[in-house]
């Protein structure tokens, strides 16, 4: 299953309602490996750049995170500094 597919389902398994839903996605947190802190957000790092990252930060229009936040001497004070 690709990176992409196995990220959408994770979020639609964790906003639906079904209680079967939840207790799949509680398996599959338990399944990630422990001793890697990251593991369980692995999904979400495939296909990403830093220039991807950086682009939504100070551009994605929802977000605004630049806004409020401080990163290299840009953006707002109501949010602790990146």
């Amino acid at each position: 299953m690709s990176a992409w597919l196995r990220f959408d389902l994770i979020e639609a398994f964790t906003a639906s309602f079904s209680a079967k839903y939840h207790v799949a996605i509680r398996q599959f947190n338990v399944s990630t490996e422990l001793s890697d802190p990251l593991a369980a957000y692995n999904v979400a790092l495939s296909g990403r750049t830093a220039k991807i990252g950086w682009d939504i930060l100070v551009g994605h229009v929802s977000a605004q995170f630049i806004r409020c936040h401080r990163i290299a001497d840009r953006g707002g004070s109501a949010g602790p500094d990146l």
